[in-house]
């Protein structure tokens, strides 16, 4: 096999697949994250030995979106699925070239990227309701320790309400911040 053979080192799923004849060619779609090296590969394998079964296997994790990690083995290259399905893919010659992103292909990437913001998104703002909420309670018990602290203007409670005053000052401090 061609050691200069460039394979995507993260996980990827099957953009499209072509079967002519002997010949698959197999656009693999990276993960799609804002650090992605190379988002895009086109794997092209001649004198598929195992055409047919490579090709239901590929285009059901394409159909599935499923991801897949990939590497070589031997004189081939083995796809892996998340739940450790895999397929050995048989070759006599293989072709590797990182490319860009066709339309559908970015169009797939926004979905996702979309998807991926209303998450977080959602999350933040579930976030942001428990601190709120936190600093509500912080709040309700720094008055009624100060209401206490009134009626305790030395001794041993006035040191307590003072700690207690302080902590949760810092801790309001802090959830500003």
């Amino acid at each position: 096999m061609d050691e200069s053979l460039l394979l995507p080192d993260v996980d990827v799923f099957v953009s499209n697949i072509q079967s002519i004849g002997k010949c698959l060619t197999i656009r693999l779609l990276s993960y799609c994250h804002p650090d992605a090296e190379q988002p895009v590969f086109v794997l092209v394998a001649e004198d598929v030995v195992n055409a047919s079964e490579a090709f239901g296997f590929l285009e059901r994790c394409r159909v599935e979106q499923t991801y897949l990690y990939t590497s070589r083995k031997a004189e081939s290259i083995s796809f892996e699925t998340e739940s450790g399905e895999k397929l050995l893919l048989h070759a006599g010659r293989f072709s590797s070239t990182p490319t860009a992103f066709n339309e559908e292909e970015l169009n797939e990437v926004l979905r996702r990227v979309w998807g991926w913001y209303v998450s977080e998104n959602r999350s933040c703002q579930a976030a942001s309701a428990r601190i709120q909420a936190a600093r509500q309670l912080l709040a309700d018990a720094k008055q009624r320790i100060e209401l206490k602290a009134l009626g305790h203007p030395s001794g041993t409670s006035a040191i307590l309400y003072a700690q207690q005053l302080r902590l949760i000052g810092r801790v309001l401090d802090a959830l500003e911040n």
